[in-house]
């Protein structure tokens, strides 16, 4: 009667064992797919800006990139971010770029705008605009138009695929614009408080 009572508590641990390993496996894949869609939208965005393309599409198919991949890494291991995503958007246009737009989109502006300076440090022509337009889009989610139409004429130097003034503006704009969509996409309001 004893061993059948350790066998039943025994198969009891361990269903809930289980059990707890299985929804930790799908918040695990929940959370790595958001932080991972948010890392790959972001990127997506930024990789679009900086090697051309439409900033629209371009955060949409990162973060749908982002997602499956944060899903899965998250679900092995409960990671936030996928590595390899970030790999990639660093290797594009710089860890301090990076991290500057994922405090954009988390409205850190004094930190984005700190990571923006040292990524216009970068040797790297490409990491360097990507750090002058983590500053413009910046100051254009805070509305302050003034101190981001400064940095056009640097932009419009140092980026060929910005045609003239108005293709700059119009760049700047859906930009914004789909980083207060990510925002809305992930459960956040699409302008800092």
């Amino acid at each position: 009667m004893a061993i059948g009572k350790q066998v039943g508590a025994l198969a009891l641990s361990l269903f809930l064992l289980t059990a707890c390993s299985g929804t930790q496996t799908s918040e695990g894949a929940k959370s790595g797919a958001t932080s991972g869609a948010i890392g790959g939208a972001v990127g997506g965005l930024v990789s679009s800006l900086i090697f051309g393309g439409n900033p629209v599409s371009g955060a949409a198919s990162g973060a749908a990139i982002g997602a499956a991949s944060g899903a899965a890494i998250g679900a092995a291991s409960g990671a936030g971010r996928d590595k390899a995503q970030e790999e990639r958007y660093v290797g594009e246009f710089g860890q301090y770029n990076y991290d500057g737009f994922l405090a954009l989109a988390d409205c850190d502006y004094d930190k984005a705008l700190e990571l923006a300076a040292k990524g216009q440090q970068y040797k790297d022509r490409y990491h360097a605009v990507a750090g002058v337009w983590l500053e413009t889009i910046t100051y254009a989610d805070q509305n302050r138009y003034d101190e981001a139409e400064k940095l056009f004429p640097t932009l419009e130097q140092n980026d060929p695929d910005l045609l003239d003034r108005n293709d700059t503006e119009r760049t700047l704009k859906d930009a914004v614009r789909k980083l207060r969509n990510i925002r809305v996409d992930y459960g956040r309001s699409p302008k800092c408080a």
